[in-house]
C-alpha cells in the first residue's frame, strides 16, 4: 500500500510541475528606446502583425511607467493614427498561466480599449482578457489563465487617438508546459519491478 501510494506521488509531481519565467526588461541597457525582437525571441517569443517590441526606461515613453525596475515594453508602432491594431505574441513551445502588468499611464496620457486572447496550437480560443479605453489608469495586472497557449492575440482600438495604440507592458510571465522527467519515470519504473515481484512472490507463498 505505501508503495502504491508513493508511486501516486511521483506520478502527480510529474504533471505539475512547471518552471516559470518572468520578463522585466531591465537586463537591456537602453537610453530612450531599444529593438526589443531579439529580447523576446531570447525567451522564446516572437512578435508579429502590426506592431513593433521596443523596450524603453520609463522617462521617454510619454506617460507610461516600469511597473518594476526602469524598463517595460512598448509594440506602439506606427504612432497613434486613429485605427485598429492586431498582433501577436508566438511562443516556440506551448506555455500556461501568462500574466503581464499593464502599466500605470501619467497624468494627460490616455491607453487605447484591447484584449489579448490566448489561442492553442489550432488556434482555438483558450480565454481572454482587457480592458476598455484607459485615462491614466494606475497598474493592473492581467492574467490568461490555461494550459497550452501556443500565442496571444491582441487586438487594439485607438480610433479614438489615445496617447497608446497598445497597452505599455511590463513582468511579462508564463510558466513551460511540465513534461514527465527522466528520473521520476526510472524510480516509477523500478516501483512497478517491485510491485510485480512482491505480488509473484505472494503468489509462490500463500503466507
Amino acid at each position: 500500500m505505501k508503495l502504491n501510494a508513493l508511486f501516486a506521488t511521483l506520478l502527480l509531481a510529474t504533471t505539475t510541475c512547471a518552471s516559470a519565467t518572468v520578463l522585466t526588461f531591465d537586463s537591456v541597457a537602453v537610453s530612450g528606446c531599444s529593438d526589443g525582437a531579439a529580447y523576446m525571441a531570447g525567451f522564446g517569443i516572437t512578435v508579429t502583425g502590426a506592431a513593433s517590441a521596443r523596450i524603453c526606461n520609463s522617462a521617454p515613453v510619454g506617460g507610461a511607467q516600469a511597473y518594476s525596475g526602469s524598463n517595460l515594453l512598448l509594440l506602439d508602432n506606427p504612432p497613434p493614427s486613429n485605427s485598429t491594431y492586431t498582433y501577436f505574441f508566438t511562443f516556440t513551445s506551448p506555455v500556461a498561466n501568462v500574466s503581464f502588468v499593464r502599466t500605470q499611464i501619467n497624468p494627460d496620457s490616455t491607453g487605447p480599449a484591447w484584449t489579448a486572447t490566448a489561442l492553442s496550437a489550432s488556434s482555438s480560443v483558450l480565454t481572454s482578457t482587457g480592458e476598455g479605453t484607459t485615462f491614466a489608469p494606475s497598474a493592473q495586472v492581467f492574467s490568461l489563465n490555461a494550459n497550452g497557449i501556443a500565442s496571444i492575440r491582441f487586438d487594439t482600438d485607438n480610433t479614438s487617438a489615445r496617447t497608446y495604440n497598445t497597452p505599455p507592458i511590463d513582468d511579462l510571465s508564463f510558466s513551460s508546459v511540465p513534461e514527465p522527467g527522466t528520473l521520476p519515470l526510472t524510480v516509477m519504473a523500478i516501483l512497478g519491478t517491485v510491485l510485480w515481484r512482491r505480488k509473484t512472490q505472494s503468489a509462490r507463498d500463500p503466507r
